[in-house]
């Protein structure tokens, strides 16, 4: 999923960035990225269709590991057989499945009749997306603030 942005400002910011070492930008865009993106995550915990609870309870926030220096995060569902709440299925809840069969080992074929789209990651984004990114400029503003 691509989203774009037109962030005024971002030069300006971007170039006082640069003027901090590599370590300092980093650590700050971070701090102004997760707390930034707490506001959609909170819209996704809204609009995620409640079953059992289980794909409520995984989503959250990852930090992704790059080799460019930046804040790269992950919002959404978290999966991963360790995790309690293991939430591998999101795509299948956001997109629509078509009706298939499942072949089960003792060799009977069961017919499933697919699913409907039930969207809350992408509805998410396009309502809280554009606060998100003004709100990272503004908290960077702020620790660069603090920082000179």
């Amino acid at each position: 999923m691509d989203v774009q942005f037109d962030l005024k400002g971002f030069d300006q910011l971007k170039r006082q960035l640069r003027r901090m070492d590599s370590r300092t930008s980093t650590k700050f865009a971070k701090m102004a990225t997760r707390k930034a993106s707490k506001i959609l995550l909170d819209d996704m915990k809204q609009r995620v269709p409640k079953r059992t609870g289980n794909l409520r309870r995984s989503l959250g926030l990852v930090n992704v590991r790059r080799s460019t220096p930046g804040a790269w995060l992950k919002v959404g569902a978290r999966s991963g057989k360790r995790l309690k709440y293991d939430g591998w299925y999101a795509h299948l809840v956001e997109f629509p499945t078509r009706a298939h069969s499942i072949k089960r080992k003792s060799g009977a074929n069961i017919d499933h009749p697919g699913t409907k789209r039930q969207p809350f990651m992408r509805p998410a984004v396009d309502a809280k997306g554009k606060k998100v990114i003004n709100h990272i400029g503004r908290e960077l503003g702020a620790l660069i603030e603090k920082f000179y």
